[in-house]
C-alpha cells in the first residue's frame, strides 16, 4: 500500500523546459457566439421558432465540424 507522501511526489511535473501552451481561441468563436446570441433572441420572440431552429442547427454544425473552443461554448450557455 503506497504512503500519502508517495502520492504528491508523483504528480510532480518536469517545469525544467519550455512547453506550448494551447491558444484558448478557437478560429470559429466569434461566428458561433453570434449565432448562439440570434438564436436566443429569436426564441425570445417566439414566433420565430423554425428559424430560431434553423439558426441552432447552423450553430451545432459549427460546433461539431468548426474550431469552436471549450470557452467559447461555455460563454454561449450563459450569454
Amino acid at each position: 500500500m503506497k504512503k500519502l507522501s508517495e502520492f504528491a511526489s508523483e504528480l510532480e511535473v518536469d517545469t525544467s523546459e519550455p512547453h506550448v501552451v494551447e491558444n484558448e481561441e478557437g478560429a470559429d468563436d466569434e461566428e458561433f457566439l453570434a449565432l448562439m446570441i440570434e438564436y436566443k433572441h429569436m426564441r425570445i420572440d417566439g414566433d420565430l421558432e423554425d428559424e430560431a431552429q434553423q439558426v441552432l442547427k447552423e450553430a451545432f454544425k459549427l460546433r461539431k465540424e468548426g474550431d469552436v473552443s471549450k470557452n467559447a461554448k461555455l460563454r454561449a450557455a450563459y450569454t
